[in-house]
């Protein structure tokens, strides 16, 4: 790679995607692939420091529970049972218990994940409910061992979305910064960086935000479910070959025109003889 190549950052790279992706959508994906898979120095730094705000971010423990308006200090919540990742899939090393666990790359490529070990202490948390809520709302799903019902299927979907929206606040104040430093470059080289460009990075900001909404309106409606007793997520149950991992993500496909959220849930449960994977979904 050439010193020109070399020096392309992270804007040069999606400016040039946008151009190429106007007229050949096809080339354009090619091209991501072919770069991100071996990025630039200057693309590897651009992407560890906004990967480093958004993880600062989600540390910074001035967040408040917010769980029907709870106003107590945010403690490191499990979004899996820590308890679960003990028993069933951790390994004790020097004292600790440790897992493997999917994680971006920050040494090599942070715009790849690799598998590495880490503590279950810090395994599958975040920043989210308060001790009290923590261990009031969550203390028979965590000592459930393999048994879920219903119930405790929807107190699960709970905190994987409550997880998603302290990912997407986080996510939410370090794009609108860089997209403020964005529209500054351009106010100051208007030739430079398109404003179709702009307009696609402001349409993206305005869908993250109302991902946001929408998943905070999601989680009041699953915690209605449980306090009537008629829950808001449904779900199937699969067995699977054992494979020796955890898996929990909240999915959100929902596009401008949908009159319903397009969403489910997907968790993927592993125990010592027995793996599942239950898929919940919204009961529209």
């Amino acid at each position: 790679m050439d010193n020109q190549e070399n020096n392309l950052s992270f804007l040069d790279v999606e400016l040039l995607l946008n151009e190429v992706g106007a007229e050949n959508p096809n080339l354009a994906n090619l091209i991501r692939k072919i770069i991100y898979d071996s990025p630039t120095k200057k693309m590897n730094t651009h992407a560890r420091e906004v990967i480093s705000k958004i993880i600062n971010n989600q540390k910074n423990n001035d967040k408040k529970c917010q769980h029907n308006g709870c106003n107590a200090k945010s403690i490191n919540s499990h979004v899996i049972s820590k308890n679960k990742l003990d028993n069933f899939l951790g390994n004790k090393i020097n004292d600790k218990i440790i897992i493997d666990v999917l994680d971006l790359d920050l040494k090599e490529n942070p715009y790849k994940y690799n598998f590495k070990q880490k503590s279950t202490k810090f395994s599958c948390s975040f920043f989210g409910y308060c001790r009290d809520h923590d261990r009031d709302l969550f203390n028979e799903l965590d000592n459930a061992g393999i048994l879920y019902n219903n119930k405790l299927l929807n107190y699960q979907y709970l905190r994987m979305l409550y997880e998603n929206i302290r990912n997407l606040e986080s996510e939410l104040k370090v794009f609108e910064n860089i997209f403020n430093e964005l529209k500054s470059l351009n106010n100051q080289s208007p030739n430079d960086i398109s404003t179709d460009f702009i307009n696609t990075r402001e349409e993206k900001l305005k869908n993250t935000k109302n991902r946001l909404e929408r998943s905070k309106e999601i989680y009041q409606k699953i915690w209605q479910g449980l306090v009537t007793g008629v829950f808001y997520i449904t779900s199937k149950k699969y067995r699977l070959k054992k494979s020796g991992i955890i898996f929990s993500h909240f999915f959100d496909l929902t596009k401008g025109d949908d009159k319903e959220p397009y969403t489910f849930f997907i968790l993927k449960e592993e125990y010592k003889k027995t793996s599942y994977i239950y898929v919940g979904t919204l009961c529209n």
